[in-house]
């Protein structure tokens, strides 16, 4: 106890930057240490990973290929894979003539395909800090709430395979960031930082499609910054502001096709030949261009693209629709996602009577946190429209808003989706929802949090060891350690988890 009590001393003794930047440090270190962590284990394929190896060893060998994503988080995954080139010596050649593989060569290493998934959560748990320090205001608190992030199980285990979730969200969090610093500057909006917020949100669009939703940042910043404007433009004309609004919305078009164009152009000038057997339909206009050596002519991108647009759609359509009652299904309904239906067993090796599990497991305490904290959301919002209650913080309250917005319209998007989805699909509004947990906290203890209160400091240690502490329960179904029979169903919580050993 007293090492505890001087520790808070010397803590409180640091300048506000010595303390953002020891907290963004500690930050760092426990997220390398909770991801980065043998990342290479298991050495066999999960999930996804047997769709995205086909695609890194095709940018290896230069074959043109379609794929049910845009292409960046697999480019990035073949970048890792050509730094540490840790197969060349493996025959990997027909990973190229298939879109999915069952298993890899003997020795096959995940190093260079799984690093920078793994880095990207690492630098994620940065922004997630800078963040919650944005909203938050104290390096402490934002620690605390960044802990969510960085012993997340479910999150960990996922962003620790050869797989895009962890790219697309570094670049949602960086473009939430890089807004939140725009709501928060004194003076208009250049029409420049409205190009580099585009060049962002375009980014994570171009990881996976269903970043678009992101783009909601811009009417929401227009709105933000010229609220008095419009109050008194909204009905007559006025050139100026219609000028203004044409011009920032250009720059947010010319930073999404900028993106777009050079991704994909990229992707297209890498693939300059089909291998034989692939079953991939490409137009003859694209075939006559492959036979010209043409895929890094610009003026062949329009035919390009359309194929490639023409591959996405279809392939969408072809996915199957979630079978409520087939016990093979690992889908799930959005609706049931804030509960953790239903937890996907990745992988499973039995040795000398205990089983290791890879199981997308989420950390309790996390998941509470987010739960709690929209219902508090949801509480306060309420009680403003409906009965008027007064604000307290409006900055605060706002922030409050946008984030449940932002919830709201993701979880309103999903539940129309008829094709089977996933639990790992609830990854962006679970984050949101502990950016939400934050802010309800901060609403409430605003004063205490100002005043230093030595409880309210205690209880939040408590909070976060109840996040370690869930986190290392969980661990062995994150970290493919063994489990007898006994072990496993100890953490067998809810039956809405649908956790099942294997016998």
């Amino acid at each position: 106890m007293p090492f505890i009590i001087t520790l808070m001393n010397r803590v409180r003794a640091m300048s506000d930057k010595r303390r953002y930047n020891t907290a963004l440090i500690i930050v760092l270190l426990l997220a390398a240490m909770s991801f980065m962590t043998l990342y290479h284990w298991p050495q066999n394929l999960f999930w996804d990973e047997n769709y995205y190896l086909t695609a890194v060893q095709k940018y290896t060998e230069g074959v043109a290929f379609f794929e049910s994503h845009p292409p960046l988080g697999k480019l990035i995954m073949a970048l890792g894979e050509a730094i540490f080139a840790p197969n060349t010596e493996l025959d990997c050649h027909n990973f190229t003539e298939t879109e999915k593989i069952d298993s890899v060569p003997k020795g096959y290493s995940f190093v260079g395909v799984r690093f920078f998934p793994v880095l990207f959560a690492v630098l994620g748990a940065a922004l997630f800090f800078m963040i919650m320090y944005k909203l938050l205001g104290r390096a402490f608190y934002a620690f605390i709430f960044s802990s969510l992030y960085i012993f997340e199980n479910a999150w960990i285990l996922h962003s620790r395979g050869a797989m895009l979730d962890s790219i697309q969200f570094f670049f949602i969090l960086g473009a939430l960031l890089y807004f939140i610093c725009l709501i928060e500057k004194k003076r208009p909006v250049r029409i420049f930082e409205y190009f580099i917020l585009a060049c962002i949100c375009s980014l994570a669009l171009m990881v996976k499609a269903n970043g678009a939703f992101i783009f909601i940042f811009f009417p929401i910043l227009f709105i933000y910054e010229y609220r008095r404007e419009i109050r008194q433009h909204w009905l007559r004309q006025n050139r100026k502001f219609w000028l203004i609004f044409t011009k920032k919305t250009m720059a947010a078009v010319c930073g999404l096709i900028g993106v777009g164009f050079i991704v994909f152009m990229t992707h297209f000038s890498l693939g300059n030949h089909l291998p034989g057997t692939l079953k991939q339909k490409f137009s003859p206009e694209y075939r006559a261009i492959l036979n010209k050596g043409g895929t890094g002519n610009p003026f062949n991108f329009p035919i390009m693209l359309r194929d490639y647009f023409s591959y996405m759609s279809k392939y969408h359509e072809t996915v199957p629709k979630y079978k409520k009652y087939d016990e093979k299904e690992n889908g799930s309904r959005a609706i049931t996602w804030p509960l953790g239906e239903k937890s996907i067993r990745y992988r499973y090796s039995k040795k000398d009577g205990k089983t290791s599990y890879l199981y997308l497991q989420g950390n309790p305490a996390v998941w509470i946190s987010g739960l709690v904290g929209l219902g508090f959301a949801f509480t306060l919002i309420m009680g403003r429209v409906f009965f008027k209650l007064p604000i307290t913080n409006t900055r605060l309250f706002w922030y409050i808003v946008f984030f449940f917005g932002l919830y709201a319209a993701y979880m309103a998007s999903m539940m129309r989706i008829d094709r089977v989805m996933y639990l790992y699909h609830y990854f962006i509004p679970l984050f949101f929802s502990l950016f939400i947990a934050a802010l309800v906290f901060a609403y409430f203890f605003q004063k205490k949090m100002e005043e230093g209160n030595r409880v309210l400091i205690t209880a939040c240690w408590i909070y976060f060891a109840e996040i370690v502490v869930c986190y290392a329960f969980f661990m062995p179904l994150t970290y493919f350690f063994p489990l007898s029979t006994r072990e496993f169903l100890q953490r067998t919580w809810l039956n809405i988890w649908e956790l099942k050993y294997v016998q």
